[in-house]
């Protein structure tokens, strides 16, 4: 799928940071200033030359520098009162840290039982974090919060970005009901959690949703729902009706008017997700199970909608934890919902929560991970499995 994809080429519009967090950068950026701007205290104390210091005699305190004060140079034999991020007075070179000196009157010197400051203790040199002009991101880059604050430090106040990619989320199924309809009608039907789960998951990525409603299983307005969403979104992703059974009517369609590049593949939950196109737009279609959808979405199709928006790939970490359980060997590759718990001795422990039906929504939400089983192992209690974190980021 990643090799059929290319970045669309979006709009770039220009974003303050307060609003581009999520979104993908259209341009390198370089720092306007360097952070540290100058020489500066990383404690609160005391500075001065550490050759003065090492004579561990009282030193007159000359100058007094909170943050944002402007340092004049020091004057030779003395110390300076200094903060946290104050600028370091030329000459001075060691910052006593002030639970280690002693002070007498308007004299300050290295406390009895504490080593002498060397050169450059607690000082913040200019430009050791970014020099001015340096490359901070690149462009392609999903920008986290973390990006935001170093953006900032660089004294930059907006960015270009590229419009969010526009998603239609589309759902199969004459049975489905809407959340909102009366319960007593969900005794044959099933709410639909698909779309909902889908739009959230978009919302994550920074992208747009289109909601496309839901389609029922007729060729002809299948047909002309998928036609009506492609002229108004990038890609298309729908779930149900990609299977084998009599009403599974899309994977038809889209093999009669589009292009089927992909169908079937070796994961469970999951196997009948199918990947085409309708004209020139993109289309994933996943399983009609909400499990499958998730896991579909988190371990295949997530990566192919940030290349579409021009994101640089994003290498998921890659955690270890040991199995607290028995399986035996699966022709497909299978994501176990799970949630990892610390043991006795200290390691992590992969416990599968509940039903593992590709129908089952409980254990999803109550999972803090993915356990992958590879195809054709069988697992012992204790083995190491690969491990997809599913909060915090």
């Amino acid at each position: 799928m990643l090799a059929a994809l290319r970045p669309l080429h979006k709009a770039i519009e220009e974003l303050t940071l307060a609003r581009a967090s999520g979104r993908v950068l259209a341009a390198a950026q370089q720092a306007l200033v360097a952070s540290p701007p100058a020489d500066n205290s990383a404690m609160d104390g005391y500075a001065a030359r550490a050759l003065d210091w090492a004579h561990r005699k009282p030193l007159p305190v000359s100058q007094y520098l909170p943050a944002g004060a402007e340092a004049q140079p020091l004057d030779s034999g003395t110390a300076v009162r200094i903060f946290t991020g104050a600028p370091l007075p030329k000459g001075a070179d060691a910052v006593l840290a002030q639970e280690l000196a002693e002070l007498s009157g308007a004299e300050v010197m290295v406390a009895a039982a504490a080593e002498t400051p060397p050169v450059g203790c607690h000082v913040r040199r200019r430009g050791e974090d970014f020099a001015q002009g340096a490359r901070l991101l690149p462009a392609g880059r999903r920008l986290f919060p973390q990006d935001i604050g170093l953006l900032a430090a660089a004294g930059i106040a907006s960015v270009p970005v590229y419009a969010p990619l526009r998603v239609a989320v589309l759902s199969t199924g004459d049975e489905l009901l809407e959340p909102g309809a009366p319960p007593t009608s969900a005794l044959r039907r099933p709410y639909n959690s698909n779309r909902p789960t889908l739009i959230a998951l978009l919302g994550e990525l920074g992208m747009e949703a289109l909601d496309g409603g839901i389609a029922p299983d007729d060729r002809a307005q299948l047909s002309e729902c998928l036609d009506t969403l492609a002229e108004q979104a990038d890609c298309i992703i729908s779930t149900g009706g990609v299977s084998v059974g009599d009403r599974d009517m899309l994977r038809r369609v889209v093999t009669e008017r589009g292009e089927t590049q992909l169908w079937q593949v070796a994961i469970k939950p999951g196997k009948p997700l199918l990947f085409g196109s309708v004209g020139e737009v993109p289309l994933f279609a996943l399983p009609g199970n909400p499990a499958a959808v998730f896991i579909c979405f988190r371990v295949l199709v997530r990566s192919c909608l940030l290349r579409l928006q021009g994101a640089e790939p994003e290498t998921a970490p890659v955690l270890r934890a040991r199995a607290v359980f028995s399986a035996p060997a699966n022709q497909r590759e299978e994501y176990l919902r799970a949630s990892l718990r610390r043991a006795n001795d200290g390691e992590m422990g992969i416990h599968p929560l509940g039903q593992q039906s590709s129908g089952a929504l409980r254990p999803l939400a109550d999972a803090d991970c993915l356990a992958r089983i590879p195809a054709g192992i069988a697992i012992n209690a204790g083995d190491w499995l690969e491990v997809l974190p599913l909060r915090g980021g």
